[in-house]
């Protein structure tokens, strides 16, 4: 039974890696689709996204301090 999972887990992460070369080797607007899209499937709104990414950039960046 493992070994049917070590199979179907090789398989993904082949998947995985053939998707992400053909990403890599696309137009900048295929790669923006995908963008857009990847973003959609999570439930964020690109657009207010790349405003509020613009905002931070205004305001001198981002620093985030994460202490255990």
């Amino acid at each position: 039974m493992s070994n049917e999972t070590d199979r179907k887990e090789l398989k993904a992460k082949l998947r995985s890696k053939l998707e992400e070369g053909k990403i890599m080797r696309s137009s900048k607007q295929t790669k923006q689709q995908i963008f857009d899209k990847t973003l959609k499937s999570m439930d964020i709104d690109t657009e207010k996204l790349r405003k509020d990414m613009e905002e931070l950039k205004k305001q001198g960046g981002l620093s985030i301090n994460l202490n255990k």
